[in-house]
């Protein structure tokens, strides 16, 4: 980790402000630039660049394809919300955006360092959501408590064979045959490539 040893002045700012009315200011401002999209006289589109539609599409996908492979068919309206949730928090940071250039311009072309910003963050949040699923009651969850599937992907190797993998299920407390079936249900998802006899790979 980069961390300075330095303390920093907890009191260097001597304004008189009070932190009402310094987002009360920031809010009249957000209120401007709203009023100020409100009264366009056609409505404004907002759009990802072919590159990034391309990006979001394999994330997301990719996404469904492992929680789907982990967490049954009971998790995949999770991934989709959190797939129009990113697609939400990029139109807002590219129309900040405005704020900064005073560029009104339809379509509102996402900027690659905003879409990167909204996908990183929902990145944690997919992991968050996974989290949150687990702890649901029992009858609502179709998959192994506190997911066992899961930690078992998590523990395997970046490439690894039959053996590797059968001795993580024996320290996890999973049958040979278990493991076996999740081998072939990673492989099946993509979340694993199985490219040569007994030779795997963590996609």
């Amino acid at each position: 980790m980069n961390v300075r040893p330095v303390w920093n002045d907890v009191f260097a700012n001597s304004s008189d402000q009070t932190l009402d009315s310094y987002f009360n200011h920031l809010g009249m401002q957000f209120f401007d630039l709203y009023k100020h999209l409100e009264y366009q006289a056609e409505p404004i589109r907002f759009c990802l660049t072919l590159t990034q539609q391309q990006a979001f599409n394999t994330y997301f996908s990719q996404t469904q394809n492992q929680y789907l492979c982990l967490y049954g068919a009971n998790y995949l309206s999770t991934v989709r919300r959190l797939g129009l949730i990113t697609f939400r928090m990029a139109m807002i940071l590219t129309t900040l955006r405005i704020m900064d250039d005073g560029n009104i311009c339809s379509p509102l072309v996402c900027r690659d360092n905003d879409f990167n910003t909204a996908l990183s963050m929902v990145k944690i949040l997919v992991q968050h959501a996974a989290q949150v699923f687990q702890q649901l009651p029992s009858e609502a969850v179709t998959t192994a408590p506190k997911n066992q599937k899961q930690q078992f992907l998590d523990e395997l190797p970046k490439e690894f064979c039959r053996k590797d993998y059968l001795t993580i299920a024996n320290k996890l407390g999973i049958p040979d045959k278990t493991a076996e079936k999740h081998i072939k249900r990673f492989a099946t998802s993509c979340l694993i490539n199985h490219y040569a006899h007994d030779k795997y790979k963590k996609q």
